[in-house]
Order: C-alpha cells, then sequence, then structure tokens
C-alpha cells in the first residue's frame, strides 16, 4: 500500500499542487463535562482510524516545520491542525471522516488483576467515545496572501485606537456603519474599531445616531435609495419606520469612492432588470444595499468569484447555451443582477436573471406558461439585528 500510495505522490501535477479549497471537519472533543474525573479526549484508535485513511499527525522529523503550511499541498493533502480540525482536499473523505465521528468511536476498557506476579485480564467493558461537536464545511484559502487597502486601512485604525497610553476619550455616541451584516448600529464608545454584532472591522462610522425615515412611494426606489442612504453625507444601512423623517432630496455624497460607486447605479441594467421583474420596493432597497456593499468593499477577485458561480448556476438553470450571448462573464461598469450574488447566493441571482432574459423574450414558452420570478430572499435580514439593538 506503501508503495502505491508513492507513485501517486509522484504523479501529483503542479495544477493540482495550487488548488486551494479545501474541506474541513470542526472537532470539539470535550464540552466540558468530565468521565471518571478526566475530560474526553481522543482515543489512541482514533489515530489509528485515521491512518487508515491516509492521515498522519506530522512526526518527530517534522515537527520543526509549519505544518498547516507544509501540508496543504497536493502531496500531503491532508492535515491536522492542533488535533481539532482535519483540512482536506477530497469532499467524499471530509464526510466520512465527520460521518464517522457521530457514529462514535467504541473503545475497550481492560480490567486487570496482579495474580503470582503477573498481570491479567479480568473483564473487559466497552465505550463508545463521541466528540461533543463536530461540523463540516468547505474553506477558500488564499495562498500567497496579501493584505489589502482596507485590511491596511482598519489595522492602522486599530492600532491608533488601542496604541494611545493614557486615558482613553470619554465615550460618546455613533452610527457605526458594518458593510458584513449590512445594518448601521447605535454605540457608546470612544472611538469604535469594530462592529458591535459581528465583530468585523469593515466598518465606517460617524457621531451621532442611526437615522430613521419614512417611505415615499412617489420617489423611485432608487432616488429613494440615494437620498436615505447617503443623507448624512456617508453611507448608512437606515431604519424605515413610519414615523421616520423625511427623505430630503438634498443628498450629498463626500467621499470620492463613495460617489464613484454610487453613480454606477444611476441607469444601470440592475435597477431595469429589477423595475422588469416587478420586484417589492422594499426588496429593491435591499438588493441596492446588497450591490452597493459588493462593488464598494468587495475586492477584484472576490467579486469575479462570487459572479462566476452565478453565471455557471444561471447557464445550468437555462439549459441553453445561447443564453451566453445575453449576460456578460465579466464585471460590467454598472451593476447587474449578477452583482448580487455575492449577498443573496449564487443561486438566487442565477434564478433572476433566468427569470428577466424570459419577461424580455415574452414571459411565456409555446406551451403560454409565463415564468414565475422566484421567490426573493433578502440578504442579510439585519434588520431585525439592528431594531433590536437601536
Amino acid at each position: 500500500m506503501a508503495d502505491i500510495l508513492a507513485v501517486e505522490d509522484e504523479q501529483v501535477s503542479e495544477r493540482e499542487s495550487d488548488l486551494l479549497e479545501r474541506y474541513v471537519v470542526l472537532i470539539e472533543w470535550s464540552d466540558g463535562r468530565r468521565v471518571d474525573g478526566k475530560s474526553v479526549q481522543p482515543p489512541t484508535k482514533w489515530y489509528r482510524m485515521l491512518h487508515k485513511f491516509g492521515i498522519r499527525v506530522r512526526t518527530e522529523d517534522e515537527a520543526a516545520e509549519n505544518v498547516v503550511e507544509s501540508r496543504l499541498d497536493a502531496k500531503k493533502s491532508t492535515v491536522i491542525v492542533q488535533e481539532g480540525a482535519i483540512i482536506t482536499f477530497s469532499y467524499s473523505l471530509a464526510r466520512l471522516i465527520a460521518a464517522r465521528l457521530m457514529r462514535g468511536i467504541e473503545v475497550e476498557k481492560h480490567q486487570y488483576e496482579e495474580v503470582n506476579g503477573k498481570r491479567r485480564i479480568v473483564a473487559v467493558t466497552k465505550e463508545t467515545i463521541r466528540p461533543a461537536l463536530v461540523l463540516f464545511g468547505r474553506l477558500d484559502l488564499e495562498k500567497n496572501f496579501e493584505p489589502s487597502l482596507s485590511d491596511i486601512r482598519a489595522l492602522e485604525h486599530i492600532e491608533h485606537v488601542h496604541g494611545k497610553r493614557g486615558r482613553k476619550a470619554t465615550p460618546s455616541d455613533w452610527a457605526v456603519t458594518c458593510y458584513e451584516c449590512m445594518a448601521t448600529h447605535n454605540v457608546q464608545e470612544s472611538a469604535p474599531t469594530s462592529c458591535p454584532v459581528c465583530n468585523g472591522v469593515q466598518i465606517e462610522y460617524q457621531p451621532g445616531s442611526v437615522q430613521t425615515f419614512r417611505d415615499d412611494p412617489e420617489v423611485s426606489p432608487l432616488y429613494f435609495w440615494l437620498r436615505t442612504r447617503f443623507a448624512s453625507g456617508a453611507f448608512q444601512f437606515p431604519l424605515m419606520a413610519d414615523g421616520g423623517a423625511h427623505a430630503s432630496p438634498d443628498y450629498r455624497i463626500s467621499a470620492d469612492w463613495q460617489r464613484e460607486v454610487a453613480f454606477t447605479f444611476l441607469d444601470s441594467p440592475l435597477v431595469a432588470q429589477m423595475e422588469a421583474l416587478h420586484l417589492s420596493r422594499e426588496t429593491q432597497l435591499a438588493f441596492l444595499d446588497a450591490a452597493y456593499t459588493v462593488r464598494s468593499v468587495w475586492s477584484d477577485k472576490r467579486r469575479m468569484n462570487a459572479r462566476l458561480e452565478a453565471v455557471t448556476a444561471f447557464l445550468v438553470a437555462n439549459n441553453d447555451p445561447a443564453a451566453l450571448l445575453e449576460i456578460s462573464m465579466s464585471e460590467m461598469p454598472q451593476p447587474d443582477l449578477f452583482d448580487l450574488a455575492g449577498m443573496t447566493g449564487k443561486d438566487q441571482a442565477a434564478a433572476l436573471m433566468v427569470a428577466f432574459l424570459a419577461r424580455q423574450h415574452g414571459g411565456a414558452g409555446e406551451d403560454g406558461v409565463v415564468v414565475e420570478v422566484p421567490a426573493v430572499k433578502t440578504p442579510g435580514k439585519a434588520v431585525s439585528i439592528r431594531k433590536s439593538i437601536v
């Protein structure tokens, strides 16, 4: 068996060694409970099972290596990280490991007694050991990680705030806009450095509190979005309430980069597509938030990957190669429905595009069946979180 594995290792291509998609099984062996005065530990039998799967912990010769970096390649395609995480190329192997853990590991416990100076087994009991928690999922790892400008900006801000000596400034009210949970939160701190809900650092903040507006159906969703999101000069996810303020048409966008992104929405394919699909006003506002978030803070690579996944889902759902002529695989200068994939999911973005093109072509096939707009799930659902902390 060892010889066969060695041959397979030699056949690993350079392309395969650069693959970054991994599957992970996270294991928590003990949840704090103790059995016979001891916390639950993985039995020796567990490691023997892993060896049968071709997975080993690092040897003494490898002790000086960085275990994760040294093993996350195709020739050593599975790595055990600090006993509690197993990362592998193979989807099926990861599921097998998770299934084996859920079933439990049956071990034997021997009771001995001394007879004439020799130990002998007098009783054998069996016990099934299961981790307190097993999680399974997919990892998207970045090789040769390089911090983005937003990473550096967030890091420098945190170091500036927390690197000062002496007493901190008196806490004051801030409206903290988080682009990860898509919400603006009220906080009281000396200087915000992260989101109070998800702890993300991709934030903007302004003095004061979250703004609240009442809807104005006389104003189109796009212009109402511009008036309410940039009412203070910088982007916010506002609250909506019947008793809220009237959204003034005299909005302004202070930051050049925010203005540049926001103005790409004017006369954009996204706005026309949402109108053609007769999406509700609330849904259109949520989708504008999603597309703005993706366009303004996501990296080029991350946006492109999300778009390609949505285009792939679209081609599978549409089942018509000619449809490629009606869409763009590359990001366009102005947003369209595929820009939503990063926040709403690739399947929904694809389904909406399929429905839009069907409407463009008359809305019904030869059999006269009208193509329905799929059920819409708006991203984040952060409103409930936002209301609870305001």
